[in-house]
């Protein structure tokens, strides 16, 4: 196990822990995570103390690099769906999804200048729109779904549940100690046993049915039809459901047993940026296998 864990952390911070929860108290010392980076560098005494500050800074700014590279691939896919087809809800999620990530990367990175957001900031913005990623690949999934149903509204059940999980995580990280260490070697939060599990509770099962449903249609037009448009769906389908529900897993996994200690809780910030990949993806490929059959029908529609 790398760096050192939640428990280790609170018990040096005196935080005490109940019902397998960080528990905040009176006594207990102010969090540090609720400062700036500025100021984390800042307060560093010895020159052994404040390189290994700025190592800390450099971990962060790598990753925020990582997250925007990818999020710019992912945005220029997006305005390019969007402009083949801006009615359609998969392409506008897709947008939604990308941007946000854009955006997120530049306030990760504004953490460089003085005036910069704390620890605290980074880590609820951060939530914030892995729960809006979380959001546009179930709207999507679930819209898929609804029409390979035939409109099928005992479906629709599954729109609390894509409701109320954003809400419960980012209070979740609200309610949880944020850090910022040379120990925790970035800005992380001491979440409780039981967060990993929940928000895999949230969306996984969902995902899956969602996706099978999905699969299953596509399946029977492509042995009806014998349309290799419906059979690269399939394949797809197939594909993109497996991994996202593996990459779900082992991120849980990784999270709820620390595997990096601590700092396990950023595999979150990897596993969103690698979903939101495949979504675009997905979306790309379901449009381009489609798109022969969407030509016909508009070249029917003008003979009419």
């Amino acid at each position: 196990m790398f760096l050192e864990t939640r428990r280790e952390v609170a018990a040096q911070l005196g935080i005490v822990w109940q019902d397998g929860a960080p528990l905040m108290s009176s006594t207990t010392q102010p969090s540090p995570g609720e400062q700036p980076f500025y100021t984390f560098i800042a307060s560093g005494t010895l020159l052994s103390d404040e390189r290994a500050r700025w190592q800390v800074v450099f971990r962060h700014l790598t990753l925020a690099s990582f997250i925007m590279a990818l999020f710019v691939a992912n945005l220029r896919a997006a305005l390019r769906l969007i402009y083949a087809r801006p009615h359609m809800l998969s392409t506008r999620c897709c947008l939604v999804q990308a941007a946000v990530g854009f955006a997120l990367s530049l306030v990760a990175i504004s953490v460089i200048f003085p005036e910069g957001p704390s620890c605290r900031t980074i880590l609820l913005a951060t939530t914030a729109s892995i729960r809006i990623g979380d959001i546009c690949i179930s709207t999507v999934l679930l819209q898929r779904a609804y029409i390979a149903q035939n409109r099928s509204r005992w479906l629709l059940v599954f729109v609390p549940v894509i409701v109320a999980a954003p809400v419960y995580m980012i209070y979740a990280t609200w309610a949880s100690p944020p850090v910022l260490t040379i120990q925790t070697s970035g800005c992380v939060f001491i979440y409780s046993d039981y967060y990993p599990w929940i928000r895999f509770a949230f969306q996984a099962p969902m995902n899956v049915v969602l996706t099978a449903i999905f699969i299953k249609v596509a399946y029977r037009r492509y042995a009806r039809l014998g349309s290799m448009a419906w059979g690269r769906l399939v394949r797809e389908g197939i594909q993109t459901g497996l991994l996202l529900l593996l990459i779900s897993l082992l991120c849980t996994f990784a999270v709820a047993f620390e595997f990096f200690g601590i700092y396990s809780i950023v595999l979150t910030v990897f596993e969103w940026s690698i979903s939101s990949m495949l979504l675009v993806m997905h979306v790309e490929n379901t449009q381009r296998a489609l798109q022969p059959a969407y030509e016909q029908r508009q070249i029917e529609c003008r003979l009419l």
